[in-house]
């Protein structure tokens, strides 16, 4: 079957084999499978409680950011992401869900290969902070961690 051939090639990506399970799971009658390939291609919509577990992705945020470019990471993701494990002051470890869908999660290209990197407002993912006028609510926060989405 092809698309046990192609889930195996690096090279094809998540979201073409999801689609193609997708019709699969259509024309097999399989509501289950049909059920998950839609949530990954058009991404989850409820609470990030009901995310699957690895959907919940280890990340460090900081309203800092992270210069990739500082002669003592020399361009390495996992010494960038042992400094983010050591400065507890200026990056918190914390599980971000991502209910995006897997296209949009596959066109996030990393800088740096194997470090991913995204932003988000504030006032989206602090709003207690933004709400008691700790922190302006459109300053971006940064989210740091492992870009191996396959």
């Amino acid at each position: 079957m092809d698309l046990l051939r192609e889930a195996q090639d690096r090279s094809v990506s998540v979201g073409s084999l999801c689609g193609q399970a997708l019709a699969l799971a259509t024309r097999a009658g399989n509501e289950e499978l049909r059920a998950f390939c839609d949530a990954e291609l058009n991404g989850y919509s409820g609470p990030a409680s009901e995310l699957p577990p690895y959907r919940l992705v280890e990340t460090f945020g900081s309203l800092a950011q992270l210069n990739m470019a500082y002669i003592g990471f020399a361009g390495e993701p996992t010494l960038a992401m042992q400094e983010m494990t050591r400065d507890t002051k200026t990056f918190k470890k914390m599980e971000y869900p991502v209910g995006q869908a897997i296209t949009t999660l596959e066109a996030w290209q990393a800088p740096v290969k194997g470090l991913a990197h995204f932003t988000m407002p504030a006032s989206v993912v602090m709003p207690d902070h933004v709400a008691s006028g700790k922190i302006d609510g459109n300053v971006n926060v940064n989210f740091y961690g492992h870009a191996d989405f396959r």
